[in-house]
């Protein structure tokens, strides 16, 4: 799909959605779709999603029902656009697209406390209404940081070295990332310990990618939680992952209180984590990031559009302090996740006092 299309997409949004169209301009954001907002005449816009060639849509549909149960259930979510037919999807010879109401809301550069704990509440509820979908056939993730070998990594960190020293020309980003690859392949002597030290594997219903930029707030209310990628996973995991910031981890001195009130405000609420889960969530996040080289493979194996590339250069750069920082703390926060995990059986203000 090419954006030389836009003039069809055009007459699909007034054919199909009965939406009068000023102007469509690409929003530079998504890795599993490309992405439009559509000016109205009457001054609202829209966000279009246009499924690659290729999509499974009938995962798809799964996804935008769910998407619609979780708005019922009060998770905050953008709101679909049927067709005038009443459909959640328009899907034609080779395009297919879905519509969501436009939001000025945006995702933080790092979270602060109250969004911390505002996004661990709302972690809970998702993971309460997803349990209804357990019968559901969903993708399995394989969860890779539990079992992928250190030596595989390091192959991959290798290979990417001798990409950029065959470069031409480098750059001050080539020459950092270097040294951080040269740094990965010293710190995943490490993955072995951590992958003996977790509980075993329990598969349940997740987001699948419930990490930062897939979250919209306006101040520090949140107002969405997007891009749901549905399957069966390590809740322990998706827990991590979302109060473990890269970017907050990074870039703030306090990041340790903002994870900690993410998860602590996720059992207040009742998030359905068993204590195993609670109390590895920060070492499976960690092992995902040791294990991946995503932002740089891309650059030097399959570059992005500018745009978009300019965002994983800085997102290989802050998970590169991201691992630093967690593998330097991580007994600590271990210790603290515990306490947390073990109070959450008795009751919300217990587990509420713990993080504080």
């Amino acid at each position: 799909m090419t954006f030389t299309l836009n003039p069809r997409i055009r007459a699909v949004l007034e054919a199909a959605y009965g939406l009068r169209v000023g102007r469509t301009r690409r929003v530079w954001a998504g890795t599993q779709t490309d992405n439009l907002r559509a000016e109205l005449a009457d001054g609202t816009s829209c966000f279009v999603k246009i499924y690659r060639t290729g999509a499974d849509l009938a995962y798809e549909r799964q996804i935008l029902e769910a998407t619609l149960q979780l708005a019922r259930a009060g998770v905050p979510t953008t709101m679909l656009v049927p067709t005038t037919g009443g459909g959640r999807m328009h899907v034609e010879a080779d395009l297919a697209l879905s519509v969501w109401l436009w939001t000025d809301a945006t995702s933080p550069k790092v979270l602060n406390l109250r969004q911390a704990a505002t996004l661990g509440r709302a972690s809970a509820r998702l993971h309460n209404v997803l349990d209804g979908l357990a019968a559901q056939r969903l993708p399995v993730s394989a969860e890779r940081c539990r079992t992928t070998l250190a030596a595989q990594a390091q192959a991959r960190c290798e290979h990417l070295l001798d990409l950029i020293s065959a470069r031409v020309y480098t750059d001050r980003t080539d020459q950092a990332n270097v040294a951080r690859l040269r740094q990965r392949i010293t710190d995943l002597d490490h993955v072995g310990r951590l992958q003996d030290g977790l509980a075993p594997l329990r598969l349940r219903p997740a987001h699948g990618d419930l990490v930062t930029p897939n979250t919209l707030f306006i101040g520090d209310d949140l107002s969405a939680i997007i891009d749901l990628r549905l399957q069966h996973a390590d809740r322990g995991r998706e827990l991590g992952r979302m109060a473990f910031d890269p970017h907050t981890v990074a870039h703030c001195d306090n990041w340790q209180q903002i994870a900690l009130a993410a998860v602590a405000a996720y059992l207040t609420a009742g998030g359905p984590a068993t204590g195993d889960e609670v109390r590895g969530c920060a070492r499976l996040a960690l092992l995902h990031a040791l294990l991946s080289t995503y932002g740089v493979e891309e650059r030097y194996v399959a570059p992005r559009p500018a745009r978009i590339q300019k965002s994983l250069d800085r997102y290989w750069a802050d998970r590169h302090l991201f691992t630093r920082r967690l593998l330097q703390h991580l007994p600590q926060i271990e210790q603290q996740l515990a306490g947390l995990a073990g109070l959450c059986s008795h009751g919300a203000a217990a587990v509420t006092g713990a993080a504080r």
